[in-house]
């Protein structure tokens, strides 16, 4: 019994979304530590 999907499991849309999470966690990851100086 595996632990872990491999690549095959996951579905094209399963991981677009998993990756569009991770991406917007980092982003949000590094508007915390650099913020945007937009409003000047």
């Amino acid at each position: 019994m595996r632990k872990y999907k491999t690549y095959n499991d996951i579905s094209d849309l399963e991981f677009l979304q998993c990756y569009r999470q991770m991406l917007s966690q980092m982003n949000s990851l590094y508007q915390c530590f650099m913020p945007a100086d937009e409003d000047n």
